[in-house]
């Protein structure tokens, strides 16, 4: 019996070695595949991520991995499949629902991604790159507010992500544009100015959101708010001529 037990033990410690050295050459072809699709070798990434997965075929990470570089060879099909493979191995794996909320982006299904990026952000409330997809999918879907929230959330964890910066100037210009459409030419000024501030939250230097305000007070008769609002517009961009021509009309009426 004891004899047994010791073969039996020399096979088991035998075979955790082999499963070690599995494991250890399956980062090496994750880490590998990774560097390819940084360079857009996503053929050269697909094959790498494969054998990482034939080797440790319970890594979330890589199944997440290859579903990234599958949705760039525009096989969503394949990309949705890894990644719920991935989020079933690793339920809290935040990149999973992130990656898939992708595909889902990229296909215009902004209803779903929305869904999978607040689970994403869920599981790990640090992670900016679905902090950044979410804002990004809810102003897709018209709702301006949610996309802010998610934007200041951003701006809070990484304020120099890649594309914060074109993210922030259209969601300033949607609230501009929803200011006026909806309120502004309607007369509705004082709503106008609610859209056209929650703006300042995104974005306070942005010189036509001030000129907005400055227009939306001049209209509701409040000169010096107005006065002030076209001074920032101008201070910021000397060149805005609206702002010049609001400043130029507002002066009378506050007796300069």
């Amino acid at each position: 019996m004891k004899r047994q037990l010791f073969i039996l033990l020399a096979c088991f410690l035998a075979g955790n070695i082999c499963y070690a050295q599995s494991l250890k050459d399956a980062e090496a072809y994750f880490t590998r595949g990774s560097a390819k699709d940084s360079m857009q070798d996503y053929t050269g990434a697909l094959a790498d991520q494969d054998t990482a997965i034939a080797l440790n075929p319970k890594c979330a990470a890589a199944y997440a991995a290859r579903a990234f570089t599958r949705s760039k060879l525009e096989d969503n099909a394949g990309a949705i499949a890894d990644c719920k493979t991935a989020i079933a191995i690793d339920p809290e794996y935040a990149i999973s629902y992130n990656n898939l909320g992708t595909v889902m982006l990229d296909m215009k299904d902004y209803k779903n991604a929305a869904i999978y990026f607040i689970q994403s952000t869920d599981r790990d409330p640090a992670f900016a790159p679905a902090w950044f997809n979410r804002s990004l999918t809810f102003y897709y879907l018209e709702k301006t507010d949610e996309a802010a929230k998610a934007f200041i959330m951003l701006r809070l964890l990484n304020p120099g992500f890649q594309q914060i910066g074109d993210l922030k100037k259209m969601l300033c210009e949607k609230y501009i544009k929803t200011g006026w459409e909806q309120y502004g030419k309607k007369g509705l000024y004082p709503q106008a100015a609610v859209e056209y501030k929650k703006a300042l939250a995104i974005d306070p230097t942005n010189d036509e959101v001030w000129y907005n305000i400055g227009g939306a007070c001049y209209k509701e008769k409040k000169y010096l708010e107005a006065e002030r609002a076209f001074k920032v517009a101008l201070r910021l961009n000397p060149d805005n001529a609206a702002a010049k021509e609001g400043l130029d009309a507002v002066l009378p009426e506050t007796g300069k």
